[in-house]
C-alpha cells in the first residue's frame, strides 16, 4: 500500500531464491484486492498471463478460488466470468492447430 493505496505491478525489487516467505491472512489478502472503493481489482492478470507459460492458468484459476470464497455477490460473478474464460483458455490453450 502507498498513500493507502493497493498498488498491483511488477515489484521494484526481486526476492532472491531461497527467502522465507509467509501466507497472508484472508482479510489482507482482500484488501490487496479490492480498491477504495471495495472493488475488486486484479491488474497483475495480464502479467501472469503473458509471463507465467503454461503455469498461469493454474495459477489465476487459484487466486480466484481464494477471493471467491470472501467477497461480495457482485464480484463473485465477475470472477465466475473469468473462471469461464479461464476454462476456455485451458481447452483452446490445450488445442494443437
Amino acid at each position: 500500500r502507498e498513500n493507502g493505496k493497493t498498488l498491483q505491478g511488477v515489484p521494484r525489487r526481486v526476492v532472491p531464491a531461497g527467502q522465507d516467505v509467509v501466507q497472508m491472512p484472508p482479510d489482507e489478502i482482500i484488501k490487496f484486492h479490492t480498491d477504495e472503493k471495495g472493488s475488486l481489482q486484479i491488474h497483475y492478470y495480464s502479467q501472469i498471463i503473458s509471463h507465467a507459460g503454461l503455469f498461469a492458468v493454474p495459477l489465476i484459476e487459484e487466486i480466484v478460488l481464494q477471493l471467491s470464497e470472501n467477497i461480495g455477490e457482485d464480484d463473485k460473478n465477475r470472477l465466475n466470468v473469468l473462471k469461464k474464460a479461464l476454462a476456455w483458455q485451458r481447452t483452446v490453450g490445450g488445442m494443437r492447430l
